[in-house]
């Protein structure tokens, strides 16, 4: 277990993506830490995956002053790089950009900044690279100027130098406010695919997904979801099987008596035709929101997870047949004693056996990380792990990673949030 405490006494440090190198030797976490006591920065932290102790850490803080949040991370495939991207205050105006940055993988030594601006407030929430590492996406919400309302917003780099390659917009013809959760590139190389809602919060608002020539940015389809009930969809994440002919999206849709409900639906690669869709609506029919999705490495199974009304909110985990939408598994879990329990993020290791899920379980006295390993083939709990910083307070994991070899599984988030004062990266390494 290794713990990240900014210079500041009290200060509030959140851990919010983590990513593993290839070869599975280096864990890398980022997320915004107050350590200047006044406004966030960028903090990026090295781990060595077997030992835990820290390699590097650098900090990142924007030319403004402000607040600069990092959102998302992804490491090269070569590894000799690590890509952050947030949100961070500008120095020509106080608005917010995207931020990107790139390290060397070894040192934590800045390589390039790519900022993006298109003269509002730009907030990045995604981060993916093109299958041979050539090409970085990143998108977010973006207005044109301040006050305008948000349209997605997507931005490609080159990744050797930072270079801007293609920026695109989504404005849904409503003119609300559109806002991007996820991206995720074909393996063929050939697009790349957001997600999100437009006129978000809104009862009207609908799940949008929009795909693009990943080296030229032009649009290929666009696809919208409204929900049985016409109410407020909302579209969590996104990811592309592994032969590139099906997109797969989830998160939540007002049903026609019932609250919000899982909503998982896959799309033809190619057209964006609907293949097929499923809702799932918990035993308490109260609110049930998909969090996270991840597809077998055989491309046969979907996974999602998420939380699920019950008595209280449970972690609820679903396997799909990837071809036709067949439910194959449920698997609910929910401690004794517990509250409201949450998936927030999930993968697969690498020879498709186990899913693993990182979230939260409420207690009586406090909010611990949760981990669960799932037998794939059988939605079977395998085990569960759970962390309680030393306060009993609020702690949340936000991020999971598991080693090319299944043998480790490795989790991050925050601890010890006990007051508006006070948290603290915390990263873990479980046997898998």
């Amino acid at each position: 277990m290794s713990e990240y405490d900014g210079p500041e006494y009290d200060d509030i440090d959140m851990a919010s993506a983590m990513a593993l190198s290839p070869d599975g030797d280096t864990v890398y976490v980022t997320g915004g830490s107050n350590g200047d006591a006044l406004y966030y920065d960028f903090v990026t932290v090295a781990y060595d995956a077997a030992a835990g102790t820290p390699r590097w850490t650098t900090t990142f803080d924007g030319p403004g002053p402000g607040y600069d949040y990092a959102r998302g991370i992804s490491v090269s495939r070569d590894g000799s790089k690590v890509f952050v991207t947030g949100s961070s205050y500008g120095s020509a105006t106080t608005a917010i950009d995207y931020a990107t940055v790139a390290y060397d993988s070894a040192s934590g030594s800045l390589l390039w900044e790519a900022r993006y601006d298109r003269g509002g407030e730009d907030y990045p929430r995604s981060i993916t690279q093109s299958p041979d590492g050539s090409i970085i996406f990143i998108t977010g919400e973006s207005d044109a100027s301040p006050g305008a309302n948000y349209d997605y917003g997507t931005v490609a780099y080159d990744s050797g130098t930072g270079q801007m390659i293609w920026d695109e917009t989504y404005d849904d013809p409503d003119r609300g406010w559109d806002v991007a959760t996820d991206v995720a590139p074909s393996q063929d190389g050939s697009m790349v695919v957001v997600t999100g809602s437009v006129n978000w919060p809104f009862p009207t608002a609908d799940s949008v997904t929009v795909a693009y020539d990943s080296r030229t940015g032009n649009m290929l389809w666009v696809r919208q979801l409204d929900g049985l009930g016409h109410d407020e969809d909302h579209a969590n994440a996104v990811t592309v099987s592994p032969d590139s002919s099906l997109v797969f999206v989830t998160g939540h849709a007002i049903g026609i008596s019932s609250d919000e409900d899982y909503v998982t639906v896959a799309y033809d690669a190619a057209a964006g035709v609907t293949r097929w869709l499923r809702r799932y609506n918990g035993p308490g029919n109260g609110v049930d929101d998909a969090n996270a999705l991840a597809v077998s490495p055989d491309g046969n199974t979907v996974f999602v997870t998420g939380d699920s009304d019950s008595i209280n909110p449970d972690i609820a985990t679903i396997g799909y047949d990837a071809h036709t939408g067949a439910t194959l598994w449920v698997m609910r879990y929910g401690r004794p004693r517990g509250g409201g329990d949450e998936g927030n993020a999930m993968t697969v290791s690498f020879d498709g056996a186990k899913v693993f899920v990182a979230g939260s379980t409420e207690q009586t006295q406090s909010v611990d990380y949760t981990t669960l390993a799932i037998d794939a083939a059988t939605g079977r709990h395998l085990w569960d792990a759970h962390l309680d910083g030393p306060t009993h307070g609020y702690d949340e994991a936000t991020a999971i990673a598991v080693s090319p070899n299944a043998t480790r599984v490795f989790v991050a988030g925050f601890v010890d949030f006990v007051s508006p004062f006070e948290a603290n990266y915390e990263t873990v390494a479980y046997e898998g």
